[in-house]
């Protein structure tokens, strides 16, 4: 029988008893360790194992925690190389739509850590679960630079203009230095030509992960240094050539450290909901799980990170660690859109919904 990991089953429950519920995570044995201080290198491309037929749960709208409804179930989401081996997600929800569809999504492919493949491309849906190309956009959006690599990708809606802006991380690969970059489209087709926003200086001075938003007539960017995570925030009137000094966001406890990340704003100013990818700073950095964390930037305050979701114990299936994933708010209910590792290095996506980010229930658990 397969394992999987304990979840609980609200959010008022998981603030009550995270601190008695013990989770096991096992560190897998031939996974590729991404360590903030050094750089991924390429594993030898080669196409992906197919994978299994899923196993149906019996009733997918019972509250099973998020793999035990969607084990094995990925998102068929057809990148450039012709696979579904795509990682870290930022998945964008409009109630009435933009220019046709619902949902947008930014991704990179990612096949076996293979960094060349790492560009950022753009996909769309009307239900959140089919994904395409939309017609006549660029695949990828932009294509690997000469210098290094992409990586990173991220999505943002600019609500005063009506334009998306794609945003991603690229590497100077001799140099092991890092940028933000974007590119921006009035109809999700055609694309800007890129921009360099933010130049990061120093050997491994790292700054991965740009999780993105408008506020206040302001950007406001979270990220990740490999280990903590910090925010910067442009200057009045959207201004990208002015940004403040990086704040450290004291959101995790001493024992966890931070990969990779997203955020979202709430309908209170200042308030903000992170999605995080961590790892306990004396285990292995392979053993990821995702945690969620209410920040309140007026005060300074942020609630105790919860668990959402560890990766399972038995190393066959999806996941054997978990990845940079995207928080949607959606009509009263969440959705997550995971990325994962499995334990042959294949990255794939996958999505639960729940009515509380710590309260996940699986595929199409919230639909009526």
């Amino acid at each position: 029988m397969k394992r999987s990991f304990s979840i609980s089953k609200s959010f008022f429950c998981k603030m009550t008893f995270a601190l008695g519920i013990l989770f096991s995570v096992t560190a897998v044995s031939g996974c590729d360790k991404e360590d903030p201080n050094k750089p991924i290198m390429p594993s030898k491309p080669s196409e992906p194992d197919e994978p299994e037929e899923p196993a149906k749960p019996e009733d997918p709208s019972e509250p099973t925690g998020p793999f035990e409804a969607l084990t094995e179930r990925y998102l068929n989401v057809v990148n450039y190389l012709g696979n579904i081996e795509n990682t870290h997600p930022k998945v964008l929800y409009f109630e009435n739509g933009w220019r046709g569809y619902k949902y947008w999504m930014a991704y990179t492919p990612y096949p076996l850590a293979n960094y060349s493949a790492e560009n950022p491309c753009i996909a769309v849906s009307n239900d959140g679960y089919n994904w395409s190309l939309p017609e006549g956009a660029p695949n990828p959006i932009d294509p690997k630079p000469d210098y290094g690599y992409n990586s990173d990708t991220h999505l943002v809606y600019n609500e005063k203009t009506d334009e998306l802006e794609i945003w991603w991380r690229d590497v100077i690969k001799d140099e092991h230095r890092d940028s933000f970059l974007r590119k921006i489209s009035k109809n999700g087709i055609d694309w800007s030509e890129e921009e360099r926003l933010l130049d990061f200086s120093g050997p491994y001075d790292w700054r991965v992960s740009p999780a993105v938003f408008i506020e206040d007539d302001r950007y406001v960017c979270y990220y990740s240094d490999g280990k903590i995570v910090k925010k910067i925030v442009s200057g009045k009137g959207c201004d990208l050539s002015e940004w403040s000094e990086p704040e450290i966001i004291p959101v995790l406890p001493t024992d966890l450290r931070c990969w990779h990340l997203d955020a979202i704003p709430t309908e209170t100013p200042g308030v903000h909901e992170l999605l995080m990818n961590c790892y306990n700073r004396d285990e292995s950095s392979n053993a990821q799980s995702i945690y969620y964390a209410l920040y309140d930037s007026n005060s300074g305050n942020a609630v105790t990170p919860q668990l959402v979701a560890s990766p399972k114990e038995d190393k066959g299936t999806i996941y054997s660690r978990l990845y940079r994933s995207s928080l949607v708010k959606i009509d009263g209910y969440y959705r997550i859109y995971l990325s994962g590792i499995d334990a042959k290095r294949h990255r794939y996506l996958s999505v639960t919904e729940g009515p509380t980010p710590t309260d996940m229930r699986g595929w199409k658990a919230m639909q009526k």
